[in-house]
């Protein structure tokens, strides 16, 4: 049942919508039952009379729609029976259009609710967490997961539910004609459940197996498309080739086990279906025969077969239905279990804001990830207005603080206090905006560069993206770009150099001008007087801010006011660049390295 609560939050907006939509399906499911009934007194009063044969009055329910007719008026027999059925038939057809368009419509929202928090939780869970998942399990999350889910309560669920009423109905009106008859449907009843049960569990194995495979499948082809310049350079198209025909194979494997199944228990429905429906039509034969006529009617015996072959479809459409409902239960239910996990970041309600000038400190923080110690003991304040510099060799523990004070995730030991508070009573959104982050890998939109530049701003302001680009100095080469500021940036930036990525993704972090800037090693790409150029502008022109520079390289380090150098995710020398350059430790041994390569 986990699907159908995880999923009731955002399909109960639907609740009201989805009661009509039963009602009105089990009123179709009614009236298909009916028709019969009304076809029996077309036989019975209408056919047979005019054939010689005695006009009868049989156990169908219209029957007392007929009584103030004569019984040898065929003519208005005839017309007040197809004006009947003209009724029936219509009602049904209504029936199934308002269905159908109701459910779609009410339905289709709640699967965008849906959607929209899977989105959404995405987008605010924490990395640590999401490292658990491929690319392709988070696409199919949002996706075809979704989807399924939807199907679910759209079509599969309706159609079980109609087949489960529907079968009763048919066996109630075959006994009002003979109980007799009755006997082989409710035998055959339960020989379909104990295969049904089983069918189930087969079922739900195989549509996991088709899932996991799917999105194996998925995230090979996602690596591929964001690393094919990587695959090119190495000439790894054939490795890559293979790869990807070994997880399609073994999509294609689980999609034929799930097909042998299918086909295994489709074909003991379809021979229990048949069954009923041929035991069913020779027990009315025998019942005829044995009774000279007197065990029912012609139109009762024709009502009989249109039962019969009406139980016959419904245990074929429940075997189908099982089989769609567990890949339906396997993809809801990866899905709902995604977004159910807890943030591991998360504010509490009513969180403050983050002061706008507020002193940094780490207090004795530990970072422990994957079972790796990332941060040992870190401790350091940085104040408002001050431009600090972290060097160390990589791995050293400079970017994971750089993403412990933007909270990609939260410290295992210690604190991290902004304003003399607990980094973690913050509103989180509230600290992410406190800063101005640059990673180190870059990340471009396929969009014009002036939004990607102005991308914290819905209506990017030109001259301040003119402004940003000019400090990050990346104003000349894009004035130089076929469209200039609106020159569309393929996915990830592609057409660009990585260089030229870095100044506009420094771009972007200026323009949206945070109390603090954390640039993480993200001038790697650029030549030294560039990398020099940009620092310097920087802390001319938002002198007021504070800035922590993750970076290798001590020349530009030393610019800053102070210098922190980690080691092994411990904090092995602090203090500004001149008393580091006489105390002859590790910065001054890469500052003098550097300058001897230069």
């Amino acid at each position: 049942m986990g699907v159908f609560s995880g999923g009731y939050k955002y399909y109960k907006q639907a609740t009201p919508a989805l009661i009509i939509v039963y009602t009105v399906a089990l009123l179709s499911v009614v009236i298909d039952r009916l028709i019969p009934q009304a076809t029996q007194l077309f036989v019975d009063r209408v056919i047979n009379p005019l054939f010689g044969a005695e006009s009868k009055n049989t156990n169908s329910v219209f029957t007392a729609f007929l009584e103030p007719i004569p019984k040898n008026d065929f003519q208005t027999t005839l017309l007040a029976l197809t004006l009947l059925l003209a009724v029936l038939v219509l009602a049904r057809y209504v029936f199934h259009y308002s269905r159908w368009n109701v459910a779609h419509w009410f339905l289709r929202k709640a699967s965008d609710r849906n959607r929209a928090a899977a989105y959404d939780h995405f987008l605010r869970q924490s990395p640590l967490l999401l490292s658990e998942y491929t690319s392709g399990d988070i696409f199919n999350y949002m996706t075809g997961d979704v989807d399924a889910l939807m199907m679910m309560h759209l079509m599969h669920i309706p159609m079980l539910v109609l087949c489960l009423v529907g079968i009763p109905l048919s066996v109630y009106f075959v006994v009002r004609i003979n109980p007799i008859l009755a006997i082989p449907p409710l035998v055959i009843g339960v020989v379909v459940y104990i295969i049904a049960t089983c069918y189930i569990k087969a079922m739900r194995k195989c549509h996991q197996a088709i899932r996991d495979a799917s999105a194996t499948l998925n995230t090979c082809i996602q690596e591929n498309i964001n690393g094919v310049r990587v695959v090119r350079s190495f000439a790894a198209e054939k490795i890559e080739t293979d790869k990807f025909e070994q997880k399609n194979q073994k999509l294609y494997e689980s999609y034929m086990a799930t097909a042998r199944k299918q086909a295994k228990y489709s074909t003991l429905f379809r021979f229990c279906a048949q069954s009923v429906n041929i035991i069913c039509i020779i027990l009315g034969i025998v019942l005829v025969a044995t009774t000279g006529g007197e065990a029912m009617s012609v139109g009762e015996f024709t009502a009989f077969i249109a039962y019969t072959s009406q139980i016959n479809g419904e245990i074929i459409a429940i075997a189908t239905t099982i089989g769609a409902i567990q890949h339906n239960i396997v993809c809801g239910t990866r899905e709902l279990n995604f977004i159910e996990r807890p943030l591991l970041v998360e504010s509490e309600q009513g969180a403050p804001e983050v002061p706008q000038n507020a002193d940094i400190e780490f207090r004795n923080v530990k970072m422990e990830m994957n079972g790796k110690v990332a941060l040992r003991g870190v401790s350091f304040t940085v104040r408002a207005g001050e431009k600090v510099g972290f060097m160390g060799k990589t791995g050293c523990g400079k970017s994971v603080i750089m993403k412990l004070l933007n909270r990609y995730y939260d410290v295992t030991d210690g604190e991290i206090l902004i304003g003399g508070r607990n980094i973690k009573e913050y509103d989180v959104d509230s600290v992410r905006r406190h800063f101005s982050f640059v990673l180190q890998d870059v990340f471009l939109f396929s969009e014009t560069v002036s939004k990607n530049i102005g991308f914290y701003d819905d209506a990017a302001n030109a001259p301040k993206v003119k402004e940003c680009a000019a400090i990050a100095c990346a104003d000349e080469f894009v004035s130089s770009l076929s469209d200039g500021y609106d020159t569309v940036v393929g996915e990830r930036g592609l057409g660009l150099s990585g260089g030229q990525k870095q100044r506009l993704s420094i771009a972007r972090a200026i323009y949206k001008d945070a109390p603090v800037f954390l640039l993480d090693d993200c001038t790697s790409a650029l030549d030294y007087a560039t990398e020099k150029k940009i620092v310097k502008n920087i802390f001319t022109e938002r002198a007021d801010k504070t800035v922590l520079i993750a970076t290798h390289r001590a020349n530009s380090a030393a610019y800053c006011d102070r210098i922190i150098y980690l080691d092994r995710g411990q904090v092995v020398e602090s203090g500004t660049p001149q008393e580091l350059i006489e105390s002859r430790g590790m910065f001054y041994e890469v500052l003098a390295s550097q300058r001897e390569e230069e």
